[in-house]
């Protein structure tokens, strides 16, 4: 159903990984001090009195006329209700939640860390595995963990998010990334990840995190 009315007001399909929420927006058209028992209270006190009235005045009809007459009188009163309220329909594009990612080049990632600890050594060394020839430093590291089998974290993630991957030292700069204004395929984000190096002057994580 929701599928043939955005056909019919010409919304556009939503694109992958997006979707659309409807609501409605209304104004009440009784008092705002008003409680709703109250007015539940004044609702069914109206309909009550519209149903007397009718069984009482138009004796000469039948049940079924007076019935219709009824419903048409209480039709009547509920499109007034209706157009009362300014009631509307909104119609909001959603989408999945945006993930940053950030990668840090400054110098300080070029060192080579020691791990003392049996599962640390063996996660870095498979990295390590994963970013062949790029040494043993910390970027080698961060780029074996985002690129290891094609890119394959970054495929999970970009199951549920918006990926968007920037690299920083002084400054954070996009890479592309799914969501961005410079859209990349995962092969192509793979391959620039793959060609940070670690020359930035400064690390300065705080700064890049606010202009992400």
């Amino acid at each position: 159903m929701k599928q043939f009315f955005e056909w019919y007001l010409g919304i556009a399909p939503a694109s992958p990984g997006q979707g659309t929420e409807w609501s409605l927006l209304y104004d009440a058209p009784w008092p705002s001090w008003m409680p709703l028992w109250l007015v539940a209270l004044s609702l069914v006190a109206g309909i009550a009195l519209i149903v007397w009235n009718y069984l009482a005045d138009a004796r000469a009809a039948t049940s079924r006329q007076r019935a219709l007459l009824i419903g048409l009188r209480l039709s009547a009163i509920a499109v007034v209700v209706l157009a009362m309220t300014q009631v509307s329909l909104v119609i909001a594009r959603t989408g999945l939640p945006m993930l940053a990612v950030l990668i840090d080049d400054s110098g300080s990632m070029g060192l080579e860390d020691r791990y003392s600890e049996d599962a640390e050594r063996k996660a870095a060394n498979r990295f390590l595995k994963a970013a062949s020839g790029e040494g043993s430093s910390r970027l080698s590291i961060a780029k074996g963990l985002l690129t290891e089998n094609d890119g394959a974290f970054l495929k999970r993630l970009q199951v549920g998010h918006q990926v968007q991957v920037y690299h920083f030292s002084d400054n954070a700069v996009s890479l592309g990334g799914e969501g961005s204004g410079e859209d990349r395929s995962l092969t192509e984000l793979v391959a620039a990840i793959k060609g940070l190096k670690a020359t930035g002057t400064e690390s300065r994580p705080g700064e890049a995190v606010k202009r992400v």
